[in-house]
């Protein structure tokens, strides 16, 4: 493991390996040790100092002579520099290190900062929208739902008694699977809610297909269980779009629900 420290006055580092196995773990440096790409030795101590630094030699030696106290074999240190290094340090410097590094300084995309910063936000959106949303689809399919029980009432009511109790089946089917699927609204559970109702619904068309209107009411239930999974494309499709150019899959997307809206609830 080695673990490093850094001094927050003048931007310098000062790693101490206590590792025995050559491995190590460097959260934060991970960058820099892939971009050197070498296999250092157990034990290997650094320093890594920014070239901007105005008095980094002051600060390089004495991280320098902290190691030359604490370490206890021959290795020299490697001195890590973030930036190129316009003239050689001094000797007293180069001296005491086995090998000087340079890795390039990190200049931040603005573009790709700006597009972190929007998903962000997005996200923050989504989290506050996605319940008020789910509320409103879920309100659809309870109306598709009464419907179904209705018309059941009304199978019963004419003497269609294996109609009606496959009607009334279906009802509580559907019931009990939203119950499940709605205190824990997540895409994994709509795809088992959407498979297990589709089923349900699928058997159910063997019977009440054969009773006038019922192919509509068994469709329009599909199309609000349908509408769940809209919400979960949109969020894909937000996510794409800020790290990629736009294309018509929004609007395709907002013309799907559209088309959904505009054909489902309408029975009574």
């Amino acid at each position: 493991m080695i673990s490093w420290e850094k001094n927050e006055r003048d931007g310098t580092y000062t790693s101490l390996s206590t590792s025995t196995s050559g491995s190590g773990s460097v959260e934060g440096f991970r960058d820099i040790l892939g971009y050197l790409s070498v296999p250092f030795p157990a034990d290997t101590q650094f320093v890594v100092y920014d070239v901007s630094c105005p008095n980094k030699e002051e600060h390089i030696k004495k991280l320098l002579t902290g190691i030359n106290k604490l370490k206890q074999n021959d290795l020299l240190p490697t001195l890590i520099s973030i930036g190129h290094e316009q003239s050689p340090l001094s000797e007293d410097i180069s001296g005491q290190v086995s090998i000087i590094k340079e890795v390039p300084n990190t200049v931040i995309n603005n573009e790709l900062l700006k597009n972190i910063v929007q998903k962000e936000l997005i996200n923050n959106k989504k989290e506050i929208e996605f319940p008020l949303k789910l509320e409103k689809k879920q309100k659809e399919f309870d109306t598709q739902l009464s419907i179904i029980s209705k018309k059941a009432t009304k199978l019963r009511n004419y003497g269609h008694i294996t109609a009606a109790d496959k009607a009334d089946q279906l009802y509580t089917n559907l019931t009990k699977l939203s119950q499940t699927y709605f205190p824990n609204p997540t895409e994994e559970a709509y795809v088992t809610f959407k498979n297990q109702t589709k089923d349900k619904i699928k058997n159910a068309h063997k019977i009440l297909d054969k009773h006038r209107g019922w192919n509509r009411v068994l469709g329009n239930i599909g199309l609000a269980i349908l509408g769940f999974g809209i919400l979960y494309l949109a969020a894909v499709v937000i996510n794409r779009n800020v790290f990629f150019n736009k294309t018509d899959s929004t609007e395709k997307l907002d013309n799907l629900e559209k088309l959904i809206d505009n054909n489902a609830y309408q029975m009574k």
